[in-house]
């Protein structure tokens, strides 16, 4: 019997040792021998000065800089809201960062927003990546929303797509990376229930399929971060909440 006690209370420690080691597994296909790929900054004025006003705010990681583009302008968040710059007289504001988990949103980002219109957040994927507990993202999650809320109009929050696809995952570990992309998308979707100010762009059903069949032709050089090709197919997903944003902004 005391044996078999052993043995139950082992099981949580091997779980966890298991769960860290496929995530050290995956941080480090995704990190070796990638190319040096820099971001940029999309933060932009744009449109014309008697336009109506627009401040936006943009927070999360590299999927908001672009490793591997070559102008900010070709940043997905970029091509959206220049769809929008005939109509409005917009402020783009990112504090993005590449590599961001969501506490380094909270810690280190956060504090830098003004009141703004609409607040962008994109996190989620290196948290995923990198094995971090669902429910530490959850927290981190409400206290990004409940420190955005008082401070914006509107807040759109994006999905995690299929990190399954990305060519740089070799099998098995792009199921082990969708698998916990899918979790953190979920925490996601339920995180954006809080308020009827949030938006959430539902990254997995409106790309995923895309970045699976186009896998070869979306991806920059890294083999990891989307090309230009790539970022348009986030443009498009994002802009009808960003059209839905702007009227929560309107009321």
């Amino acid at each position: 019997m005391p044996r078999t006690h052993t043995l139950v209370r082992a099981v949580p420690k091997l779980a966890a040792l298991t769960a860290v080691t496929l995530a050290a597994q995956v941080v480090y296909t995704v990190q070796r021998d990638l190319p040096a790929f820099g971001g940029v900054d999309a933060s932009a004025v744009l449109g014309p000065a008697a336009a109506p006003p627009l401040r936006i705010s943009a927070f999360g990681d590299s999927t908001l800089t672009g490793p591997g583009l070559d102008r900010p302008e070709q940043i997905w968040i970029r091509q959206a809201i220049d769809r929008l710059a005939d109509r409005y007289h917009i402020t783009l504001d990112s504090q993005a960062v590449g590599g961001s988990r969501t506490q380094e949103v909270l810690n280190d980002q956060l504090p830098n927003v003004a009141d703004t219109d609409i607040a962008v957040v994109v996190v989620g994927s290196n948290d995923a990546l990198h094995g971090i507990p669902t429910s530490i993202v959850r927290q981190n999650l409400v206290s990004i929303v409940d420190y955005l809320l008082p401070r914006s109009k509107a807040i759109i929050m994006s999905g995690v797509g299929d990190l399954g696809s990305i060519p740089r995952m070799p099998a098995p570990l792009h199921s082990i990376a969708r698998l916990r992309g899918n979790r953190i998308d979920a925490v996601i979707k339920e995180i954006a229930t809080i308020s009827d100010r949030i938006e959430r762009v539902a990254m997995w059903e409106l790309t995923a399929s895309r970045f699976q069949q186009e896998r070869e032709g979306v991806f920059a050089g890294d083999l990891f971060h989307p090309n230009e090709h790539g970022h348009r197919i986030w443009a498009d997903a994002f802009y009808p909440s960003l059209i839905r944003a702007l009227a929560i902004v309107d009321r």
